[in-house]
């Protein structure tokens, strides 16, 4: 913008240099409606920016909140479902056992040994890549940082 006219403006090279202050003081000088309108304009997109800014921090918080909230139910899924594995293995190990005691009590205990034995081992095995598939998990990783 340049200097209203008849206003006793410095030459262009000066106006450039004045900081905006000095220019506002100038155009109340030159042009008091002129600068108070353009002072009202100012004021109410600096309130708009202002207002907007606000909305956004609001919002960011908002999402956080619910990230965290997110993540936080994530989380008990993840100890409930390692909660129900540990509890199924166990049983099934139990279930194991008293099938292999039927078989030694029928006079068959090697089927039954190994029929214990198959079970456990793939009953660990099972419980094994669980636990490696939930230390992968994103949310496993990120809570722990």
């Amino acid at each position: 913008m340049s200097p209203p006219a008849g206003s006793g403006r410095p030459p262009k090279g000066d106006w450039q240099s004045l900081d905006p202050f000095e220019k506002a003081a100038q155009w109340r000088e030159a042009d008091p409606k002129g600068a108070d309108k353009l002072l009202e304009l100012a004021e109410k997109r600096g309130n708009a920016e202002m207002e907007r800014d606000r909305r956004q921090a609001e919002h960011k918080m908002e999402l956080e909140r619910s990230q965290a909230k997110h993540l936080e139910s994530m989380d008990i899924r993840l100890w409930r479902t390692q909660l129900i594995g540990i509890v199924g293995g166990l049983l099934c190990i139990g279930g194991l056992i008293a099938v292999a005691w039927h078989y030694a009590d029928s006079g068959n205990l090697v089927p039954g040994l190994g029929i214990f034995g198959i079970g456990s081992g793939l009953t660990a095995a099972v419980y094994g890549v669980g636990r490696s598939i939930s230390n992968e998990m994103p949310a496993k990783k990120r809570s722990r940082t």
